[in-house]
């Protein structure tokens, strides 16, 4: 593992924003000194004006030192100006908290994506960690952009393209097209990085899936009660949610009802199923009630994606497919809890996560629109909007948190 796998981001980014913090604290002083002085220019350009124009009208001068006077004012009049810009340029440059990226054509999707991952530690070091070749732009992009934190660059050098075409070829050219002029799913290539990092580097903890069945088999006439049994085991990278109901619920309520499903289905969901002692039995007449999932250890990261996009099959001969985005707002809480028997295995304590960062589509079609992305860092919440990276806006945020399409929770520490 090189140093760069074991380097503080908190920290980097943190000493960055002090540097930029301390710029703006500096701000108000450097403006008054630049007002001072352009007024003392102006002033004295005034005033050289007004007593070269008293002369000329009292006659001291000829017609010859007429023509000489004025080309001098003007001389000082564009001097003055001159002078004026070049020093409020120097005065006011004051650096972005973070880096931006480039958008070179419709890869707002992708700065976006990466802007999002960058603030999510598990993923971010699982990419720094990844021996996979597919994967070796998402790598080079992030120490890029590392190197650019540093530098104090407004704009980074890593370019989004190649993340587009990294995953153009992971997708075969089926989700993701290469060409900068289409738009596409953040949430399609989010789906891609997953699925490679599982096999590789990434560090999720597993989720136990538990179903209970239902029949008629009896004893005597009495009904004999059903077991929860572990069918299998899912990785727990990611929970998806549906946005189809989700106008005026909280995102903690879709959260539990993820973890504890009431199946309505009436026909046998599967044709065996796997006891507490591991032993495999055929499930010809039980009917699978409900299905439970528990984390086997509480992640440090949890990952929400709020599926927004839903494929319509139009009616005809020839089927047409459309997608629709469910723009419906939920009602989202800064933290969310994970308690034991509910989403935790039996006897893992209960644990607190806060959003730290997440995700937003704007626009109705998933093929237009814009993406940017808000994170928190160092307890200010920044918008990334392409290259512009800037202190979000308390109203502007609240309305996207809202509709956002991914969210991300980090574990809050025991001692915070």
């Amino acid at each position: 593992m090189t140093s760069i796998q074991t380097l503080d981001f908190n920290k980097l980014l943190l000493d960055r924003t002090r540097c930029v913090e301390t710029s703006l604290s500096l701000q108000d002083k450097k403006i008054y000194n630049l007002v001072v002085f352009s007024t003392i220019v102006l002033i004295a350009t005034t005033g050289f004006l007004f007593l070269s124009s008293s002369f000329v009208a009292i006659g001291f001068f000829a017609l010859k030192e007429i023509s000489w006077l004025a080309g001098t004012s003007l001389i000082a009049i564009y001097a003055g100006v001159g002078l004026y810009k070049a020093t409020k340029t120097f005065f006011q440059k004051v650096y972005q908290y973070l880096p931006g990226l480039n958008n070179r054509s419709n890869n707002c999707w992708a700065n976006a994506l990466m802007h999002f991952i960058l603030h999510i530690p598990v993923l971010r070091n699982a990419i720094l960690n990844t021996q996979s070749s597919e994967l070796q732009s998402f790598k080079n992009f992030v120490l890029q952009y590392h190197k650019d934190i540093k530098n104090l660059r407004d704009v980074s050098l890593a370019d989004s393209q190649n993340i587009r075409e990294a995953l153009s070829k992971m997708s075969f050219g089926e989700s993701i097209n290469s060409s900068m002029h289409v738009q596409e799913d953040a949430g399609e290539a989010l789906g891609i990085v997953l699925s490679r990092l599982e096999y590789d580097s990434l560090d999720f903890p597993e989720l136990n899936v538990y179903r209970k069945f239902s029949g008629k088999k009896r004893t005597a006439g009495i009904p004999i009660p059903f077991k929860w049994y572990r069918k299998s085991q899912e990785e727990g990278g990611l929970i998806i949610l549906s946005a189809s109901q989700c106008k005026g619920v909280f995102i903690q309520d879709l959260f539990d009802e993820y973890f504890n499903v009431e199946i309505k289905e009436k026909g046998p969901l599967d044709f065996c199923y796997e006891d507490s002692k591991g032993k495999i039995h055929k499930n010809t007449k039980g009917k699978c009630s409900e299905e439970h999932k528990r984390f086997t250890s509480a992640p440090q990261d949890i990952v929400i994606n709020m599926k927004r996009f839903v494929m319509d099959t139009l009616p005809g001969r020839f089927a047409d497919v459309s997608y629709r985005k469910i723009t419906k707002p939920l009602k989202v809480s800064e933290t969310i809890n994970l308690l034991e028997n509910v989403h935790l295995e039996e006897g893992l304590a209960d644990t607190t996560y806060e959003i730290t960062s997440f995700l937003v589509h704007r626009g109705s079609s998933l093929h237009g629109g814009h993406y940017v992305a808000y994170a928190k860092v160092n307890d200010k919440w920044l918008l990334f909007n392409d290259s512009v990276v800037s202190e979000a806006s308390e109203g502007e945020m609240a309305h996207d948190l809202r509709r956002a399409y991914f969210y991300h929770y980090s574990k809050v520490s025991a001692d915070s």
